[in-house]
C-alpha cells in the first residue's frame, strides 16, 4: 500500500519558530484549490497552528498557511487536500516540534 505521506516526512520545526512550507508536485501541472487541517494526538489543532492566513497554490506548487505555536515534543500531522490536475486527493506531512529547551523533539 502506497504511504500518503510526502517524502519530505518527518519534517522538524522548532517550538517556537513560525514557517511557512512549499510542497512541490514535480510530477504535475496545476494545483488548485489546497486545504489544509492540523492534528495533534488525533485532536483537530488547526486553528492553533495555523492562526492567520490560508493556504494557496501557484503553478504545481502549493504553500501552507504559516505553522506557528508548536508545543515542544510533539508531533503534529498536517493534512493537505488538494486537486493536482484535476484529481482530488490528500496527502499528509508530519512536523515534528523541537523543544527550545532540550533540542528534543520526544
Amino acid at each position: 500500500m502506497p504511504s500518503l505521506f510526502l517524502l519530505e516526512s518527518p519534517i522538524y520545526q522548532g517550538a517556537g519558530a513560525t514557517v511557512t512550507y512549499s510542497i512541490q508536485f514535480p510530477w504535475a501541472t496545476t494545483c488548485a484549490t489546497p486545504t489544509i487541517a492540523a492534528y495533534k494526538g488525533g485532536t483537530t489543532v488547526t486553528t492553533t497552528v495555523f492562526p492567520s492566513g490560508s493556504a494557496s497554490a501557484s503553478g504545481n506548487t502549493i504553500t501552507l498557511a504559516p505553522l506557528t505555536a508548536l508545543t515542544g515534543g510533539e508531533a503534529y500531522i498536517i493534512s493537505i487536500v488538494d486537486a493536482v490536475d484535476g484529481v482530488t486527493d490528500q496527502w499528509f506531512l508530519e512536523v515534528r516540534a523541537v523543544s527550545s529547551t532540550t533540542g528534543k523533539w520526544h
